[in-house]
């Protein structure tokens, strides 16, 4: 391959690496609901779990629940939480479930476009799944540039892009607006020189691969000229004998 088209190839491969970074699904990072009239909300993460009227395995099953519904839990402890399976004591079923099976009061993941799930915290690992536009996930655990959700009895891993990483609480930004705002600012600068540097590095890493590369095609051509010259030495050479 020539030494244009081995430049074609890594500027290519370099800006489809940059792309597939920046290209990572939007969303958005919901702080947790907080004590309601009767509660905390939690989720059910298992496909079924029996709600019962007592703490105990045995006791009488009140209702059948299905992974990712929605209940209200009041007391809790001991492994078994009280639950509710609506905000309205008047109209919801009551009983117990074990604490194994739920999250309770969690952080929420929204998607606002399509957003790959990997099978652990690191871009090279496989895709376990893709989640559509506007779907909301309950966070099982934050871990900084990650968070792992729930998929149906497995768990996945979704890194968050620049804007899960500057989110701001509300509450914060209703309490002071305009420091909030200075502060959001702050950081898209930051994130913006953070988005140039890594183009920058990529492109230095290029320049560097096609300098590595000059060298040694003239390193390997060396030879050849001072072949040449030997040889046309020894022509003359024999020329000038008699």
């Amino acid at each position: 391959m020539s030494m244009l088209g081995k430049r074609v190839v890594l500027f290519i491969l370099t800006l489809a690496m940059f792309l597939g970074t920046a290209a990572i699904g939007q969303a958005e990072i919901l702080p947790p609901h907080g004590q309601g009239q009767i509660g905390y909300e939690a989720v059910i993460l298992c496909e079924s779990l029996t709600l019962r009227q007592d703490r105990s395995t045995s006791s009488k099953a009140v209702k059948s629940l299905h992974y990712g519904d929605q209940i209200i839990v009041g007391e809790y402890g001991d492994g078994w939480a009280q639950c509710f399976t609506s905000d309205s004591e008047q109209d919801a079923a009551i009983g117990w479930v074990s604490m194994e099976y739920i999250i309770i009061d969690p952080a929420w993941y929204r998607t606002e476009e399509a957003t790959p799930v990997y099978a652990w915290g690191n871009l090279s690992a496989p895709k376990v799944a893709l989640l559509n536009k506007n779907k909301t996930f309950a966070i099982l655990k934050d871990m900084g540039d990650w968070v792992i959700i729930s998929l149906r009895g497995a768990t996945g891993w979704i890194h968050k892009t620049e804007k899960d990483l500057l989110y701001v609480n509300p509450a914060a930004e209703e309490a002071n607006p305009e420091e909030a705002t200075a502060e959001e600012e702050a950081n898209a600068e930051e994130a913006q020189e953070a988005e140039e540097a890594k183009a920058e590095e990529a492109q230095e890493a290029v320049e560097e691969e096609t300098k590595a590369e000059e060298a040694q095609e003239a390193v390997e051509e060396e030879p050849e000229e001072e072949k040449t010259e030997s040889t046309e030495a020894e022509e003359a050479k024999e020329e000038a004998e008699p």
